[in-house]
């Protein structure tokens, strides 16, 4: 019959622990200063507790270890297929439905049913039920995932804040991320291009943790794949020439250190077209108004680009429209670049037309034209 258990319970020869919901864990903390951490859950038997052995049934879920050194006592946590024997340590056991398996964190295990050893920040499956094929193997812990897993982060808290264990973390003491620190190409940067160009391409400069290998992905640019970035001994680095098309792209940047912690980056770019050189265009532009308190129309234009009017312009008026020299009546400005009308030389109550050209005295013709104006006269 299950009994709920005190606070100051001293767990003997025989004892079996339960935990039962969500947020149940339980600490047993031997004399030597070792400590078996249960999870939410979980089942276990203390099997034998005695001045040189100490060994754990582990009949359901998840147990931390966090074993004290110790050459005159050996600590052993066994389940229905494995059985684990900690070298002064760190680890958590797994017996589930889906497998009996050790995580170690510091120093290491030796499965004795095994003859495996898995050390700090390996886990050894020994019986999978979901893959079978997994049977006996050793792989590398995921950091990440493990950052995830509340019951490990309750029992690094719980290492941290111990004297005997601070500064044994092993794989747990490295949690933080490496920092992506970029120093050119910055983030939200624009790059100016030829005003012919068909892609935007740039580099990045920065710097990250020693030793971490690092990736950059052009994200806009289709079919590209992440690029390795080298990282030298001070952590510094230059990435290869990366290219995306015209405007706003994005660049990913993604560090792993030695431990496995991941950190991403991303850098968006704006790659802008230069605008083309405006071409030099020779024009001739006519404005003007109706000055009415002086009865006249009053003319001016401006020469643009090369165009120059060495033998002066002539100004054409009329009440038709599609002013040309020398069919409509004119009158030649020698200089200067405006000209009055009175009004008393158009036609009044009609709408006149007024426009200029650039007169070639040599050949008595016009070669460039202006824009026309309409102005009604009253």
């Amino acid at each position: 019959v299950w009994v709920d258990a005190e606070d100051d319970l001293q767990p003997t020869e025989g004892t079996k622990l339960r935990t039962v919901g969500a947020t149940s864990r339980a600490v047993i903390t031997f004399d030597e200063g070792s400590a078996l951490r249960i999870d939410a859950n979980s089942e276990v038997e203390l099997e034998r507790v005695v001045a040189n052995r100490i060994e754990i049934h582990h009949i359901a879920g998840y147990t931390y270890n966090r074993v004290t050194p110790s050459e005159s006592r050996t600590y052993i946590v066994f389940s229905e297929d494995a059985q684990y024997e900690a070298l002064g340590t760190a680890f958590k056991t797994a017996t589930t439905g889906d497998e009996q398996s050790v995580e170690v964190y510091h120093s290491s295990v030796k499965a004795t049913n095994t003859n495996l050893t898995p050390t700090a920040g390996e886990k050894l499956i020994v019986k999978s039920e979901v893959s079978p094929g997994d049977d006996g193997t050793i792989k590398d812990i995921d950091i990440e995932l493990l950052k995830q897993d509340p019951f490990i982060t309750w029992n690094k808290n719980l290492d941290e804040q111990d004297e005997n264990f601070k500064d044994l973390l092993g794989y747990l003491s490295d949690f933080d991320a490496p920092e992506i620190i970029i120093n050119s190409a910055a983030d939200g940067d624009i790059v100016l291009l030829d005003s012919s160009a068909n892609e935007g391409t740039t580099t990045f400069s920065g710097s990250t943790e020693r030793g971490a290998t690092l990736t950059v992905e052009s994200k806009s640019q289709s079919g590209a794949a992440p690029v390795e970035v080298g990282v030298d001994g001070s952590g510094n680095f230059t990435t290869p020439l990366l290219s995306a098309p015209i405007g706003d792209a994005v660049f990913t940047f993604e560090v792993k250190d030695r431990v496995g912690n991941i950190a991403t980056k991303n850098i968006r770019i704006t790659f802008q077209r230069k605008s083309a050189p405006v071409a030099s265009v020779n024009a001739i532009v006519l404005n003007g108004s109706l000055n009415d308190d002086d009865d006249k129309v009053e003319l001016s234009w401006t020469l643009s680009g090369e165009l120059i009017a060495p033998d002066g312009v002539k100004v054409l008026f009329d009440d038709n429209s599609g002013l040309s020299y020398p069919q409509d009546s004119e009158t030649l400005v020698n200089s200067g670049n405006s000209y009055s009308i009175k009004t008393s030389k158009l036609d009044k109550g009609e709408t006149n037309y007024f426009r200029v050209c650039v007169y070639d005295a040599d050949k008595d013709e016009c070669t460039k034209y202006s824009n026309e104006l309409s102005i009604a006269i009253p």
